[in-house]
This record gives C-alpha cells, sequence and structure tokens, in this order.
C-alpha cells in the first residue's frame, strides 16, 4: 500500500484502485452534502434533497390512499362480520343507498384500521342507516386477548370524541357495530386524524 502523504495536491488525483478513509469524524453539523461516484468516475455530492429525489422518495411522510387530509375514510367494503350465529357472511346492499348490512340479527360488523405513522387518532363516525351502538378499540398485532378490552362507545349517525390513540408500531383501531336488525346498514365511517 503506498500513501500520498500529509500535504495539499494541486493537482488532478486519480485512484485505479480502492481508496481507504481511516479515523473518519462524524460531522458536528448537517453539511447536506452526501458523496457520490458521478458517471465519469469523479468524486461528487448530492444534497438530501437530491439524493430522494434520486430514489424516488419524498421528504414527508405518505399517507394510505384512504387517508384525505386529517380524515381516514373506512369504506363499507372494509367491514366484516363477526363470528355470531351461523353465518359470519354480510351482504352488501344496492338497493337505495349503497352499504353493508348484518347477515342475522345477533352479528356484529367488524373493522380494523391502521393509524399513519406520526398521528394520532382522536374522533370516529359511522355512518348508517339507523343509530345503533358502536365501539371503538385500541388493539395491538402482538397480542392475543381472549377478550377484547372495554371499549368508547358511541351511536351511529354521531362524532365519537375518543381518547387520543397515538400511532405505534403494533396498534391499530377495531370498531365494532351493532348492526341490530338485518336491514340496517352501515355506508361507512371516518377516523379524524391528527399529527402527534
Amino acid at each position: 500500500m503506498k500513501f500520498i502523504g500529509q500535504y495539499i495536491q494541486g493537482f488532478i488525483a486519480r485512484f485505479r484502485s480502492d481508496v481507504y478513509f481511516e479515523s473518519l469524524e462524524n460531522g458536528a453539523t448537517d453539511t447536506d452534502k452526501f458523496l457520490i461516484v458521478g458517471s465519469s468516475g469523479k468524486l461528487k455530492y448530492r444534497t438530501g434533497t437530491q439524493l430522494l429525489s434520486d430514489i424516488g422518495g419524498s421528504s414527508t411522510d405518505t399517507l394510505p390512499t384512504n387517508t384525505f387530509n386529517n380524515t381516514i375514510k373506512v369504506l363499507p367494503s372494509d367491514f366484516m362480520g363477526d363470528d355470531s350465529g351461523s353465518n359470519s357472511s354480510v351482504n352488501f346492499s344496492t338497493t337505495g343507498r349503497l352499504g353493508v348490512m348484518a347477515n342475522n340479527t345477533s352479528q356484529k360488523l367488524f373493522v380494523s384500521i391502521s393509524i399513519p405513522r406520526n398521528k394520532k387518532a382522536t374522533h370516529v363516525d359511522v355512518y348508517g342507516n339507523h343509530a345503533g351502538d358502536f365501539a371503538v378499540f385500541e388493539l395491538s398485532i402482538n397480542g392475543a386477548l381472549s377478550a377484547l378490552p372495554s371499549g368508547t362507545g358511541g351511536n351511529v349517525g354521531t362524532t365519537l370524541d375518543i381518547p387520543d390513540i397515538d400511532s405505534s408500531e403494533f396498534n391499530y383501531i377495531a370498531i365494532i357495530v351493532d348492526a341490530g336488525d338485518i336491514t340496517n346498514k352501515i355506508y361507512g365511517a371516518k377516523i379524524t386524524i391528527k399529527d402527534i
């Protein structure tokens, strides 16, 4: 291995083999410069914004497609039936207003929704043609629950102010609607979110 020495060269330096840097210091400030090798082989730098663009990234969190500003839209097709009764399927009604209906009178409709990163859920609205009960729960993908935790309850057609639920690596929101009757429809729901 040959060393150039400890002095400043006024010439263009070219290296035909590996280049090693020893004892590199961590920058004390953000200089917003990242080393790259250009197409000519010349050592250059790009800014963080340029690198993000190069890889197709974004400087802000990208929200899921069902999120509009500070609202998560819950579609009728997102709901499923619980295992009450002999049939857990649900019916999608195209008569009148579109919506989902329970298959039997004891069935509850269930939906689970992830909270986007760096957001918290603050309110839940469930829309339908009746004023049945619904409950909101914070659940976890890594928790085996023998029974659902106590939830915060409301009525279809009203806005429910829930205790704020911050997003995390594991949690999500569950909404359970008591359909009450097989003619009762759920049109959908919305979850209001805010920055943490």
